[in-house]
């Protein structure tokens, strides 16, 4: 008859967590700390070749971003709460009209700057496909 299996044994087995016999939780735990504090400090140098035109763009976008996803969240709970209070019926017309708007300035902010942090996207992925530099941060 065998030993029953160690449960850190096992769990780490199954991917359900980190086992290294004989080492100390504090020093992996400090280990992951360590890691984690170089990963802040590192900075990424990517060399780009985007026009002046796409990288305003982008620049433009991202700024933009958070506040339409905002303004469309508070739009979107304006309407459920709207409707939960019984001040829109779930079958008005002006409901409908309403989602539509929503929908199509959410479409045109898609294909235009969602379009240009789309490409900027692609440009930054081929410039770390290409190669990149981590230095220290200061």
């Amino acid at each position: 008859m065998s030993a029953p299996e160690d449960y850190r044994v096992k769990n780490a087995r199954e991917g359900k967590a980190v086992y290294i016999p004989g080492r100390p939780i504090e020093e992996f735990k400090a280990e992951l700390e360590r890691k984690a504090d170089m990963a802040d400090r590192k900075s990424l140098r990517l060399h780009l070749d985007v026009s002046l035109n796409e990288l305003e763009g982008a620049r433009k976008a991202t700024d933009n971003a958070a506040t339409n996803y905002s303004a469309a969240a508070d739009a979107f709970d304006l309407l459920a709460y709207c409707i939960g209070q019984g001040a829109i019926a779930a079958d008005d017309e002006a409901l409908g009209s309403t989602l539509y708007l929503l929908g199509q300035g959410m479409r045109s902010l898609a294909e235009t700057q969602g379009n240009d942090l789309s490409q900027f996207g692609l440009t930054l992925g081929r410039a770390a496909r290409e190669g990149f530099d981590f230095i220290p941060r200061n």
